[in-house]
């Protein structure tokens, strides 16, 4: 296995105090995670197991699934948002020695990433990281402006908690099981059955305005999208099912009831730097299952 990547994992300690530098800067800004059902769209091509790949796409896609030119141009999208990324989550090795999945991804990132040093290299759970320490609450907390692009019902909870000035919400199609059986305006598919893509075009009111983007495999294009208009984009996943207490992951059964909830993070998020992350650090020792394969401090 390739490990030429290890020496570039940033432990979370030092990419969060990043993260809060370029926010305070208004910096164009991208986080992305890459885990293992990105590897069917990372390597695929013409030998590519096709039972492995239709899975996904009918996960992501449901019905109206992408035509092959299509799915090469989100596997170019997909590729030049990581190579752009400001700050990238990758598989643990313990991840890729129990899922050939993960090994995949993290082996096509190999060689897209060589040369692309000013990448910042993290664990792909960046986004829990951020959540269990309190530190995108205490970074976006009573922010001018925060744009939310998800298919789960937060906006409620992103205003009590977050307490933004203004909150602009994007909603975004469902995965392929959460779709309703009534199709509505905001429950389409991405393509639809004449294949023609859904376009979604995010412009942020200033440089710098923040964006937290949970949408999936898309969702990685939107953050990409987000950071070339100027944005800062945080590619949040699962947690808008924590906020939502849809127990999507396993994840979420390790730890107490109500951990993944903002009403949690938020009073985290009202303490300060050190404390938070000494408290961040013990939740991984208590709940997680190997908390040692994790880069953190």
């Amino acid at each position: 296995m390739h490990k030429t990547l290890e020496s570039r994992r940033q432990a979370y300690s030092l990419i969060r105090t990043s993260l809060f530098a370029a926010f305070k800067r208004h910096r164009p800004f991208s986080l992305l995670r890459i885990g293992d059902g990105e590897s069917v769209i990372l390597a695929h091509n013409s030998s590519s197991p096709q039972i492995d790949l239709e899975a996904h796409l009918n996960l992501w896609f449901g019905k109206c699934l992408p035509s092959a030119n299509q799915l090469l141009r989100l596997q170019q999208r997909l590729k030049l948002a990581c190579r752009t990324s400001t700050i990238l989550g990758i598989p643990t090795l313990r991840q890729c020695g129990l899922n050939p999945r993960y090994l995949t991804s993290y082996n096509s990132l190999v060689s897209l990433l060589s040369g692309r040093r000013r990448v910042l290299l993290t664990d792909a759970a960046i986004h829990r990281f951020l959540h269990l320490s309190g530190d995108l609450l205490a970074l976006l907390r009573g922010s001018p402006y925060l744009g939310v692009v998800t298919s789960k019902p937060i906006a409620n909870e992103v205003l009590r908690f977050f307490r933004p000035s203004q909150l602009f919400v994007q909603t975004v199609p469902p995965e392929s099981p959460l779709l309703h059986q009534e199709i509505t305006e905001h429950s389409r598919s991405w393509y639809d059955h004449s294949g023609k893509p859904l376009m979604i075009s995010i412009k942020p009111p200033y440089r710098g305005a923040p964006y937290l983007v949970g949408a999936g495999l898309m969702g990685k294009l939107i953050c990409d999208q987000i950071r070339s208009a100027g944005g800062f984009a945080i590619d949040i996943g699962s947690l808008c099912d924590g906020w939502s207490s849809v127990p999507s992951r396993s994840y979420f059964d390790n730890y107490p009831p109500g951990f993944y909830s903002l009403e949690h993070a938020y009073k985290l998020s009202l303490l300060s730097d050190q404390t938070r992350m000494e408290k961040f650090l013990s939740y991984i020792q208590l709940y997680e299952a190997a908390p040692k394969s994790f880069c953190l401090s």
